[in-house]
C-alpha cells in the first residue's frame, strides 16, 4: 500500500473504477485484507467498502 494512503485522509475514487464509483469522494478508514486494498467510506454511503489502491487518489488540501 502507498505510504500516504493512511487512515483519515480524504480521497476521490479514480474514473477507472467505473461509472458508479468514479469521482466519488470519501475518507480512508484503514488498510484492507491485502497490501493493495484500502477500506474507505464514501460520502453518502451507509457502510465502508474495500477498493484497490490504484483506484484511490488523495484530495489536495
Amino acid at each position: 500500500m502507498k505510504d500516504e494512503l493512511t487512515g483519515g485522509r480524504q480521497i476521490v475514487v479514480a474514473q477507472d473504477a467505473g461509472p458508479k464509483l468514479g469521482g466519488k469522494k470519501g475518507i480512508i478508514l484503514g488498510p484492507g485484507a491485502t497490501a493493495n486494498q484500502i477500506r474507505v467510506l464514501l460520502d453518502g454511503s451507509k457502510g465502508p467498502l474495500t477498493l484497490h489502491a490504484r483506484y484511490v487518489d488523495l484530495l489536495k488540501g
